[in-house]
């Protein structure tokens, strides 16, 4: 049986069955015929003077289907077959093996792109190049065996062929090589280890391990990296699930982008030699509750660290940028040591870091960007130093515990005091109360109140807005509250000022009830204080009648933690 499917194959790789093409043709123009297990495969001619031509004209050369093993003839009509086009196999899920025949010098980028069933495959001698990711994802591959001829193996050329467990180079090219059996591929020249498996032993003369040498290799448990490796190259061991420890080498200076993403890493030290660290270099290593970075490091890529797993992260001094999104998503991260040489905190760098509780942001930070710490569900407290000159809008958005701001009295654009600290972020030029908590003073020099100020403010209660503010944005507060306004003539702002209105009472002075009902629009509540609320005074100008205490009565009834009143009381009273 065996004999017969060899002489079967022998039989393809001479000739199709006959099939009717012009009696001219171009360079360029494609032609259709079966191959001897009756499949139509597309070719393309390359040169009607040469009798030349390739395996599909820049897409799929075969309709998708169950196939099985697919035979490449040498020669098709009289064209001899020397290339496999780009995608010429692309998603042939159901193939399980090919047979390339001698004479084919060139498999295109993504030929074999997504062939996840295909077990086996010879590469001709007579083959020079293999494209770009053109094994990509062929987890089915076992066995690659590089053949003396080739000189040129594209980018991601065996990107995620998880399967591999033998990789042989032919001791005669002059290209590659894989030395001393190390189950890889290595240039020669470059000394660079550009793809590996789950067996490979990374020799000592390796200076570099290459873009996703090793991606997607889910069982690769472990692997040493040799003093002398300087680089570790873009999702070099992305997606390497069953890789849970590694040592990098004091000789490493730089980690690629997404280099170690969606691998099982649960802990991990960066040298003192490395500098930089690419965007999301660590990206969803989940089980990564340890990490420990050395000096030195002056730049953590966006997303480094993100949907990691750390409780604690200390960023030795001399790093002094944290990039887009460095530790966004970090869910359990509590604690973070910044040190005084970050100078930039990017977009999102602890978005949804929803354990963390206090931050303290170094002296020399000059801005806070949008989203920076928004998700900080546990967030409870915050302290800016002086030289922050920018605060984006959503900074802090859904930091629902927040509870003590504290701005350093240096700064010459925000404040936090006005005679103690009044637990806000308040822009100095407009007297704009910018950003609140539950434990927040509304100092009577505020002039208007931001959009989304007390947005998140779960734990608020009740606040007094002085005479002072002119102005309440949208959305500024956003849970149920109790207000009173000590201005006689309403802010400006509507209903949307309090986002669920229906549960918002406006304690308002005495004779501007239809005031503030023309203005606010909405479900919300609004009760007519009967006493006379005088700003300045700092004794109770009138004994509490029997109105006064039903007000105050109702306002107790709420159970609030704090009462404001709108104004100074004995203690006889």
């Amino acid at each position: 049986m065996e004999k017969t499917n060899i002489l079967k194959r022998v039989l393809a790789a001479i000739v199709l069955l006959p099939v009717t093409i012009p009696s001219w043709c171009a360079d360029g123009d494609t032609f259709t015929a079966n191959t001897i297990e009756g499949v139509e495969m597309t070719f393309k001619f390359i040169s009607e003077s040469e009798k030349t031509c390739q395996v599909g004209d820049g897409g799929s050369a075969i309709s998708i289907g169950r196939w099985g093993w697919i035979t490449i003839p040498s020669i098709a009509n009289g064209y001899s077959v020397v290339s496999i086009g780009d995608q010429a196999f692309y998603d042939c899920s159901s193939m399980t093996g090919v047979d390339i025949p001698e004479g084919v010098t060139t498999i295109g980028d993504g030929a074999f792109f997504d062939c996840w069933s295909l077990t086996t495959i010879a590469i001709p001698s007579s083959v020079t190049s293999i494209g770009d990711g053109a094994f990509r994802y062929c987890s089915g591959l076992t066995s690659i065996a590089i053949p003396s001829g080739v000189s040129s193996i594209g980018e991601d050329a065996f990107y995620g062929c998880s399967g591999l467990t033998s990789i042989v180079v032919d001791s005669e090219n002059t290209m590659y090589d894989s030395r001393g059996n190390c189950n890889a591929i290595i240039g020669t020249i470059s000394n660079e280890l550009i793809v590996g498996c789950m067996n490979t032993k990374i020799p000592s003369s390796v200076k570099s391990i290459g873009s996703g040498a090793f991606a997607e290799c889910r069982d690769l448990t472990s692997i040493t990296i040799p003093g002398g490796v300087t680089t570790i190259g873009d999702y070099t061991f992305e997606g390497c699930s069953g890789l849970t420890s590694i040592a990098i080498p004091s000789s490493v200076t730089s980690i690629g982008e997404r280099a170690f993403c969606g691998s099982g890493l649960t802990s991990i030290t960066i040298p003192s030699s490395v500098t930089s660290i690419g965007g999301e270099a660590f990206y969803g290593c989940s089980d990564l509750t340890s990490i420990t970075i050395s000096s030195n490091l002056t730049t953590i890529g966006s997303g480094a660290f993100d949907a990691t797993g750390p409780t604690s992260i200390t960023i030795s001094e001399g790093v002094t940028s944290i990039v887009a999104g460095a530790f966004g998503g970090c869910t359990g991260l509590t604690s973070i040591t910044n040190p005084s040489s970050v100078t930039s905190i990017g977009p999102q760098a602890f978005y949804g870091c929803s354990s963390l509780k206090s931050i303290t942001i170094p002296e020399g930070v000059t801005s806070i960007e949008g989203e920076t710490f928004t998700g900080c569900y546990n967030l409870a407290s915050i302290t800016i130093p002086s030289s922050v000159e920018k605060i984006e809008f959503h900074s802090f958005d859904e930091c629902y515990s927040l509870s003590s701001i504290v701005i350093d009295e240096g700064n010459t654009v925000y404040y936090s005091s006005w005679g103690e600290n009044c637990n806000a972020i308040i822009d100095k030029d407009y007297n704009t109360l910018l950003l609140g908590c539950k434990n927040t003073i509304i100092p009577p020099i505020v002039r208007s109140i931001g959009s989304g100020a007390f947005r998140y403010s779960i734990g608020l209660r009740s606040i007094t807005i002085p005479s002072s503010v002119q102005s309440i944005g949208s959305n500024a507060f956003g849970y149920p509250i109790s207000v009173v306004m000590k201005s006689n003539i309403p802010p400006s702002g509507s209903w949307g000022s309090f986002t669920g209105e229906s549960n918002v009472t406006l304690y308002v002075p005495a004779g501007c009830k239809a005031a503030y009902e023309e203005y606010y629009r909405g479900d919300m509540e609004i009760v007519e204080m009967p006493i006379p609320l005088d700003e300045n005074s700092t004794t109770a100008p009138v004994a509490l009648n029997d109105v006064d205490v039903a007000v105050l009565r109702t306002i107790s009834a709420n159970e609030w933690n704090t009462i404001c009143l709108p104004f100074a009381m004995s203690e006889a009273q």
